[in-house]
């Protein structure tokens, strides 16, 4: 993270980064796909109220068109997805195992960038109309704070979360982040 914000964020990379990766293991063990918008909100709301007393504009929900190569046939071929990611200034967080475990992929968060580079894709409608409404999804996760669409992987990584996290434990039926001594309701930290 940039140096010009306080010393706590090393402390906040710290914990999104053990969160990513604990919400990545709950994702690969229970064949989780298709989950990115949730996956995302969850981390969304997390790492805001992390953040809610500095500069939380640096933090951004976008939908992007995600390009990988990905073995098919035992070939590798170049596959497109719609996603959903998190950007903190210009870092990119990607919560979903499903796109983020490929080694080679580009995020494209601007259509005329993407198609600049990949022209066959210029009258691909289906894909634009995706990534449109994966951009009102990010609106609305950004305005509420979150989005759940599915419960019950929802409440599951969650508790898979806090369960395998040595930056977590129970106390009086709220969760707390030892480092920081603050508690979790539902994913959204509150002081």
């Amino acid at each position: 993270m940039s140096e010009k914000y306080n010393s706590t964020d090393k402390l906040f990379s710290k914990i999104i980064n053990n969160t990513k990766r604990l919400m990545n293991e709950y994702q690969k063990k229970k064949g989780v796909k298709g989950e990115c918008i949730q996956n995302a909100s969850y981390l969304y709301g997390f790492i805001k109220n992390l953040f809610k007393n500095e500069n939380i504009e640096r933090i951004k929900i976008k939908p992007v068109i995600a390009v990988y190569k990905r073995e098919y046939n035992d070939e590798k071929v170049v596959a497109l997805h719609i996603h959903m990611i998190i950007l903190i200034d210009d870092m990119v967080i990607d919560p979903s195992y499903e796109i983020n475990h490929y080694k080679e992929k580009t995020y494209y968060d601007n259509w005329s960038v993407f198609i600049s580079d990949i022209p066959e894709q210029k009258n691909n409608k289906k894909l634009l109309m995706d990534y449109l409404s994966f951009g009102k999804n990010a609106e609305r996760i950004m305005k509420y704070n979150g989005l759940i669409l599915n419960e019950k992987i929802y409440r599951e990584q969650i508790e898979y979360i806090i369960k395998n996290s040595p930056m977590f434990y129970y106390e009086d039926d709220s969760v707390v982040v030892m480092d920081k001594n603050l508690f979790i309701v539902d994913g959204l930290i509150t002081e």
